[in-house]
This record gives C-alpha cells, structure tokens and sequence, in this order.
C-alpha cells in the first residue's frame, strides 16, 4: 500500500479518478467564463497548466523520477491558479505562479501527496502579495464584451468587485440577479456561483471534496458577514450575499480548503478546521491588505491541520470510547 498519495488516497488510481473529477468540476467554472468574455480565459488558463506540467517534467528529470504528470495533480494545480486570476491579468503572471506553485510549493517536499501546503494557493498567494494590481483588477463583467487576446486598448474599461466596493465602505453596485447569473466582477472561475454550488454537490457526491469542511466553512463566513458587515449602510443579508458570492470565497471553501492532502482526515476535525478557516477568511478581509485574502487563510490552516486532526481524534476517543469509526489521524 503506497504511502506517497494523500490521506486517505491509497493508490495511484484513486489519486488520478480524484484528479479527473476536479478538473471537469473547475472546468466547468472555465466553459461559464468563456462564454462570458471570449477565448482569452481559456487562452490564459492553458498557458498556466502547461507552465505547471512542463515544470513537474522538468523536475522529474532533474531528479531521475519516473514522470508524474499523467497523475493529474499539476493538470489540477494549474487550473486552479489560473481560474483565480481576473481574465485580463497578464498571461505571464499565473505562468509564474504556476511554477512557483510546483518548483517551490510541491517538488521539494517529496511530490504528490507530501506536500503539507497547497500548491495552487501558494502560486496564487506569491502573485497576489508581488502584483495585486494586476491580479485584482477587473473588466466590467455587465459590459458584455469578449476581451483581445492581445494587449488590452487604452481606454478599456474596468470596474471594482463587490469585495473592493465593500471594503470601501460604499456598498456594492450589484443586484441579486447579477450574483445569480454571475455577471458580478471577479476572478475566472469564482464568479459563477450556481456552476459552484453545482460542482460542489458533484464533488461531495463523488465523495473527492468534503462537506465537513466546506460547510461549516460557508457558516462561519456568512455568520462573520452577518455580525460584523462591511459596505456602509446596506442591509446585512445584502452585505452577506455579497460577501458569500465574490471575490474567490467560495471557491477556496469548494476547491482549496478540502484538497485532501493538506486537511484533517477525522470529520470532527475538518469541521473545526473549516469554522476556523471561514473565520479567518473574513478577518484577513476586514483587517488584511487584499480585497481577497483566502489564499493566504488556506496556507495559514495547512499548518496547523495536522495539529487539529490529532487534538480532534483525541478528544473524540476520549469522550466516545470505542471512536475508531472517525479514522485515526495517526
């Protein structure tokens, strides 16, 4: 029984079939993009996952290691940073994080399934802290116009997301119905937040990504929204929707925070690991020096996920005797 794959991954096969359905899940994200502003997303999504591939070959060879990229892992790492870009940030930034995210945040710690950071975040937290300019800024997604693949005219328009207008204390421009159909502002693959909710279900269902974290996770946020709201006078079930629905919140709750190597295994666990992470998500919102900050939170709680899975069990099998059915962290 290999010991190089995630927790509770015990073969190369379960690894690769996890892989696969995260990947139709974040393309899915993708296709919405696509349709809403032209081939330029995809364009960028592309270069991002062959930077992410060509650097895991590369390393393969540097360390005389059979090629690992038919495992899926750089494939998914790729897709990730490069759906969390705006679709007009420069095509070399998520390159650059793609392989930071595999040079740095994954090759030096043994390869898949040893990593104790993940990758994809770590990518996206180097650009975000080195460029936030280019990573936070945004077209106007009501606008309706595919972008260039090029260079961008001079006089092309942007708009700030809801997570920078409630930052600001002025609200937020937009409706219900622009959340709904993901005509709000933001990054790639987050602002589609029906096509998230459905990719979630799909990954639950398939048993790849955990409910346990995710939705204790989405509770602590909206509580932290509803008790300490942002954007000035509006309602706070408005402040919540908005807070909820954009930047890449829900993304990280779907995607990041239950990637399987770097979270709790006991289910007690990863649901305090999931209210500590929604709650530090908004707190790096209301007191960080992003408008988005989730990245730094999923590195921030990879940390300590060891930690709270062995406090977790022990406190479980200290109160249930007879506990092994929530796993043993051990």
């Amino acid at each position: 029984m290999a010991n190089t794959y995630a927790p509770w991954t015990r073969t190369q096969n379960r690894t690769g079939r996890m892989m696969l359905e995260v990947e139709i899940a974040l393309l899915a994200q993708l296709v919405f993009s696509v349709f809403s502003y032209g081939w330029r997303p995809a364009v960028l999504t592309v270069l991002t996952v062959l930077s992410a591939l060509f650097c895991e070959m590369v390393a393969n060879a540097v360390r005389h290691q059979p090629p690992t990229v038919f495992d899926g892992t750089a494939l998914v790492t790729g897709t990730m940073i490069g759906l969390l870009m705006s679709p007009i940030t420069p095509y070399w930034v998520p390159v650059l994080a793609s392989a930071f995210a595999i040079i740095v945040a994954k090759v030096p710690f043994g390869g898949v399934g040893r990593n104790p950071f993940n990758p994809a975040a770590a990518g996206v937290a180097l650009v975000t802290q080195c460029f936030p300019t280019r990573v936070f800024t945004y077209p106007d997604a009501a606008a309706g116009t595919w972008l260039p693949l090029g260079a961008l005219p001079e006089n092309f328009i942007t708009r700030l997301s809801p997570t920078a207008e409630l930052a600001a204390g002025t609200g937020t421009s937009f409706q219900f119905s622009d959340v709904v159909w993901g005509e709000i502002t933001g990054p790639i693959g987050a602002v589609a937040i029906l096509v998230l909710i459905a990719a979630a279900v799909f990954l639950f269902l398939r048993n790849t990504a955990s409910p346990y974290i995710t939705l204790p996770y989405v509770a602590a946020c909206a509580v932290m929204a509803l008790l300490f709201p942002r954007g000035g006078d509006i309602h706070p079930l408005h402040s919540m929707v908005a807070e909820l629905c954009s930047g890449y919140l829900l993304f990280a709750g779907v995607f990041m925070f239950t990637d399987p190597v770097t979270s709790p295994r006991n289910k007690p666990a990863r649901i305090v690991y999931g209210a500590i992470a929604g709650i530090l998500v908004m707190l790096l919102r209301h007191f960080g020096r992003f408008e988005e900050g989730a990245c730094f939170a999923v590195l921030f709680m990879n940390a300590f996920a060891a930690p709270i899975d062995r406090v977790c069990w022990r406190l479980v099998r200290h109160w249930h005797k007879g506990g092994k059915r929530y796993g043993s962290p051990e």
